[in-house]
């Protein structure tokens, strides 16, 4: 698969219409592979599907969308990098429930776009899918030195790594805050490590099913990303209970 946070860069210039919500966009076009996510392995049975887009894809959206803007935001911000910090500091404050509750059609209609450009760019980049079984150029093998592989996979890693490049890219354009409220925490990463790599150990120890054995290095990412994910969450949620911030 694409590099889940590769996707954005497919609906970032649609951020900047009135009438979408960029959250709803942003969370639309990952939220697919956080099936891969929950369940620490490379297995989707849902959210790839058409019908999954609707009844997993996105209610996950509005899940995942409250979670960030309501526990995972400010602590995250607040302890990112100089150069993320700054750019970010804007929407730190951000009243997405708010937000939600007043403009909660066009929360979902930037969801289902997001969600749609996922699956589409999946669409033409994966094995036995309907553009790759039916689109023959797709399947034409090229190669390069000693590496022989079907169009359809150098697909997928140039446009993960061009999707990769135009996040950062959009991010660096970002309008930076003056004004940042105290220092990053070292205690909040090292939280954040601890948590990760616990989860990361105890996944890899208790093995992959049979089945997905050749998919080992695919397994091993999603699990690198889950357990990250799952270590910011925790750790921001413990910031936002126990920790009284400098500004709300």
């Amino acid at each position: 698969m694409p590099f889940t946070f590769s996707h954005p860069a497919v609906i970032l210039p649609l951020t900047r219409s009135r009438y979408l919500s960029a959250t709803g966009l942003i969370a639309g076009s990952i939220i697919p592979d956080f099936e891969y996510f929950i369940r620490l392995e490379s297995v989707s049975n849902h959210s790839h599907t058409i019908a999954g887009i609707f009844y997993f894809d996105l209610p996950l959206a509005v899940l995942v969308s409250l979670l960030f803007h309501v526990l995972v935001k400010k602590p995250l911000i607040d302890n990112l990098p100089y150069f993320f910090r700054v750019r970010f500091q804007g929407m730190r404050n951000f009243d997405f429930p708010s937000y939600l509750g007043r403009y909660w059609f066009n929360f979902i209609v930037a969801v289902l776009l997001g969600t749609a450009s996922h699956i589409l760019w999946d669409d033409l980049t994966h094995a036995h899918t309907v553009s790759v079984n039916n689109i023959d150029w797709l399947q034409q093998t090229l190669r390069f030195g000693e590496i022989d592989k079907p169009i359809y996979k150098y697909l997928l890693h140039g446009s993960t790594i061009a999707g990769l490049a135009v996040v950062l890219f959009y991010i660096a354009l970002m309008r930076k805050e003056v004004i940042v409220i105290g220092r990053p925490s070292a205690a909040y990463w090292m939280i954040v490590t601890g948590i990760s790599s616990a989860i990361f150990w105890l996944r890899v120890l208790e093995g992959y099913p049979a089945r997905l054995q050749m998919y080992a290095v695919s397994n091993i990412m999603v699990t690198i990303v889950s357990a990250f994910l799952f270590g910011v969450l925790t750790t921001s949620t413990l910031y936002s209970i126990f920790k009284r911030p400098q500004e709300t």
